[in-house]
């Protein structure tokens, strides 16, 4: 259901709450993003607020954001 969003051009990142997902949702996500070349970040259990989450895409996925198209400057964590 979920593979036209994740297949648009203008979808680079994927964010998917491990919590509250089943193990064939996050593993469908994932294969999708293989196929179709998106970052997928995975949110531990706990913690959603935008900091976290910031702080979830950043550690996971810093290398992969500063390599797209457009990116203005390589993104440090830390």
């Amino acid at each position: 259901p979920f593979a036209p969003e994740i297949a648009r051009p203008d979808t680079d990142i994927v964010v998917v709450i491990v919590g509250l997902s089943s193990h064939s949702f996050v593993w469908d996500a994932g294969e999708m993003c293989r196929k179709h070349r998106k970052i997928l970040v995975k949110l531990p259990k706990r913690g959603y607020n935008a900091n976290q989450v910031a702080h979830q895409v950043l550690a996971q996925a810093s290398e992969k954001l500063a390599a797209l198209p457009g990116a203005a400057a390589a993104v440090r964590v830390g």
